[in-house]
């Protein structure tokens, strides 16, 4: 049975609003963003080689995007669900527990390392896409008769 001096002290913390709050933040997935697999030191493409290229630098990028869409998506709906459980906690006095925000700071550390890789990504990309235009300049092109 509680002494006076502990069932005081626990009507204290309830009354005052001090109780400790249970909350616990879903941890952000982390991506599976990698850099992709470009050659920026490469030679151009042999004319022979520009619609193959052409069709595999499609399906990086559009890889590449669906991967960053899908990120930041999750990510949406993770602060969604972090502000769902925290704004109810406005106005109020809490104690939380230790480490129930090192979600928001890794998640903080995802989203910086995928900011990172897409800016990389971004440039590979855009070095591609110069790689083929000086491959397809270089191309004779004889026009197609029907």
């Amino acid at each position: 049975m509680l002494s006076k001096l502990g069932l005081s002290f626990v009507l204290f913390f309830l009354v005052s609003g001090h109780a400790g709050a249970q909350v616990v933040l879903d941890p952000i997935a982390i991506p599976t963003i990698t850099v992709l697999p470009i050659d920026t030191t490469a030679a151009p493409y042999t004319c022979d080689q520009v619609l193959a290229k052409l069709q595999a630098y499609q399906s990086m990028a559009t890889q590449h995007n669906q991967s960053v869409n899908s990120f930041f998506g999750q990510v949406v709906q993770k602060v969604g669900s972090w502000y769902n459980l925290l704004s109810p906690l406005e106005g109020t006095s809490q104690t939380l527990a230790t480490g129930t925000f090192s979600p928001i700071h890794d998640g903080s550390m995802a989203i910086g390392n995928v900011s990172s890789m897409v800016m990389q990504n971004s440039v590979l990309l855009a070095n591609e896409v110069d790689r083929l235009v000086r491959s397809l300049a270089a191309c004779t092109l004889t026009p197609v008769t029907n």
